[in-house]
């Protein structure tokens, strides 16, 4: 059993976890996770793997969600202190230059 929770999660929940989430069902192979089951996968191994997969790749959206918050916070401080003006693109870091391009007609102007 696992009390462990997301960030994401409304209401804390407890989680019951077996040793091992890959199952055979039907002469398939299927992996489950706190959004349901996963599968077919036509191996064992293939499951793993993908299921392997999709932990990562979890994990990794949730580091990036973390540092974008983050950022967005500290800009937050920054512009409330007056040293940033975050409507300004060249105020972002590693903003790519912009060149401006006239768009005629009733577009007007933008930037790429």
């Amino acid at each position: 059993m696992s009390t462990g929770h997301r960030k994401t999660d409304l209401k804390p929940k407890t989680f019951f976890r077996s040793s091992d989430r890959v199952f055979r069902m039907n002469g398939e192979w299927y992996f489950t996770s706190r959004e349901g089951e996963h599968g077919p996968f036509p191996s064992e191994g293939v499951a793993d793997a993908e299921l392997a997969r999709f932990v990562a790749d979890k994990s990794e959206l949730e580091s990036f969600q973390e540092e974008r918050e983050e950022d967005a916070q500290r800009w937050k401080a920054q512009e409330a202190a007056g040293e940033l003006d975050c409507h300004s693109w060249e105020a972002r870091p590693n903003a790519p230059t912009r060149q401006k391009v006239s768009g005629g007609g009733s577009t007007g102007d933008f930037y790429v």
